[in-house]
């Protein structure tokens, strides 16, 4: 965990950053692989420009990506629209085409201070279009369900399609998934809610047998890609895969608890869980989170 001291001077460092921003060398990202890998990757590079006198981020928006090959310019657009992560940003039009350089090993960086990404989620929130309270606001008015306030909507993002069960750093069992989700349900019920799973994935619904019949999942198979990640972000409880898709959806989930599943070197935030934190410790978070829900319904 890191300490308040630490981050505090974190946010000094960004602030600094801001008002003595030298604006030499611009830097961008441009890659070609997923959508979650592309996202991350700008948002570390921005973050690392934040915060690193004398770099400026610029915004490349994506073009190319992994499953979308043949997709048109507008799902493109829509993409970025909705993310928005180029507001306010300078695009490559903006300044000399020699004064740019492609900036690799931001991930790196972060992670070594990933107080800074934790700082950062509020300037996402306030950067995607969709969001008009961010981010102290909007938590006490997160997914409050005024028919069923005991009633949890857990997320669940199980990575298949791309990687095989001999991808020893990307695959994960059902068995680990089915694990967290009964200590998930077991905590809600400690606090007197019911545990909604929703399973996010690729493949057969044969593989998530388990899930649906002793859980009562609903299964989201080979649903819009779009649709899939932004009802991530929106979730009460995200239990994350190995996968970077999961990862951006959990920065750019504001007030709801994250389970983070080990892909280092991508790093937990510190406000995270991680997939080994016991049923007690999921129900103290739950406990917590029920308490704001219950003061966004007296607003």
């Amino acid at each position: 965990m890191i300490s308040f001291s630490a981050v505090l001077l974190q946010l000094v460092a960004i602030a600094l950053v801001h008002a003595h921003d030298t604006g030499k060398p611009f830097v961008t990202v441009v890659r070609t692989d997923g959508f979650g890998a592309q996202l991350q990757e700008r948002i570390t590079c921005l973050v690392k420009s934040r915060v690193t006198p004398g770099l400026s981020y610029i915004h490349t928006p994506m073009k190319n990506l992994d499953h979308l090959r043949s997709a048109s310019w507008r799902v493109f657009q829509d993409l970025e629209d909705f993310v928005n992560l180029g507001e306010g940003e300078l695009r490559p039009e903006d300044v000399l085409a020699d004064q740019i350089k492609i900036l690799e090993g931001c991930a790196g960086f972060v992670n070594a201070n990933i107080g800074l990404l934790e700082l950062f989620k509020g300037e996402l929130c306030l950067k995607q279009q969709s969001n008009k309270e961010c981010p102290q606001q909007r938590i006490q008015h997160f997914h409050l369900d005024s028919g069923n306030p005991r009633k949890l909507s857990v997320h669940v993002h199980v990575r298949r399609g791309d990687v095989q069960r001999d991808n020893n750093f990307k695959w994960l069992d059902m068995s680990h998934y089915l694990k967290i989700v009964q200590k998930v349900s077991e905590a809600a019920k400690l606090v007197d809610m019911s545990a909604e799973i929703h399973v996010y994935s690729q493949g057969n619904t044969s593989e998530f047998t388990q899930l649906v019949e002793k859980y009562e999942a609903t299964l989201h198979l080979d649903v819009e890609m779009m649709a899939s990640w932004k009802a991530m972000t929106e979730a009460d409880v995200l239990i994350m895969s190995r996968s970077s898709f999961s990862y951006t959806a959990a920065l750019y989930n504001q007030a709801g608890i994250i389970i983070y599943s080990d892909m280092r070197p991508s790093e937990p935030l510190p406000s995270w869980l991680e997939d080994s934190a016991s049923v007690n410790a999921i129900a103290m978070r739950l406990q917590h989170f029920k308490v704001l829900r219950r003061l966004g319904g007296l607003t």
